[in-house]
């Protein structure tokens, strides 16, 4: 994708790539949170905006495994206190993968991934309490697969650690819903794809 590509991406474009989400059945918060993101996006370019609070704006996130697959890349938020995938606010970007890409890039230190797929891996809302200058909100996320062409990580000013992890220790960082879902989505389908 180039600079130039991202800038003949829509709003609606965002909205065909979500419309295009198929979430596995296993998971019917996914269902709940497409049709919330569909919602939210009926507002227009506004909700792409961190400005935007009522109800929230859309963020972009990725599921980072290693160049061998085996690992995924975790970060320990400093804010969030708590191990997430990396990712943040679309900065009124609609292409919210080339967003994803970004965050991904300057909270690794990494240059280079590949998509998994081009399609919505994973869609989540989840809430934003209130701090300094920022209601409580929502946070509209969605979420691609990536894989990183190289493991040499950097951790970035957001992070408090930045660590790859084998999905089988991912239960003793974490016990937030969003990421098992993820890594359990992850393993199905690079193992089917």
């Amino acid at each position: 994708m180039t600079a130039s590509s991202s800038k003949l991406f829509s709003l609606s474009n965002t909205i065909a790539l979500i419309e295009s989400f198929s979430p596995s059945p296993k998971y019917p918060s996914q269902l709940k949170a497409k049709t919330a993101v569909l919602e939210l996006l009926t507002q227009g370019d506004r909700v792409l905006w961190r400005s935007h609070f009522e109800p929230g704006h859309v963020t972009a996130s990725s599921w980072i495994i290693s160049p061998c697959g085996g690992k995924v890349l975790l970060c320990y938020h400093r804010m969030a206190q708590r191990w997430l995938q990396l990712g943040g606010h679309v900065d009124g970007e609609a292409d919210v993968a080339a967003a994803a890409l970004r965050e991904a890039q300057e909270e690794s230190g990494l240059s280079e991934f590949d998509f998994v797929t081009n399609e919505v891996f994973d869609l989540d809302v989840h809430h934003i309490p209130a701090r300094a200058g920022e209601p409580q909100h929502l946070h509209f996320d969605i979420r691609f697969l990536l894989q990183a062409r190289s493991d040499d990580i950097v951790c970035s000013a957001e992070s408090v650690a930045l660590q790859w992890v084998y999905h089988h220790n991912i239960p003793s960082l974490t016990d937030e819903i969003s990421i098992h879902r993820m890594a359990d989505t992850a393993n199905s389908f690079l193992s089917n794809p």
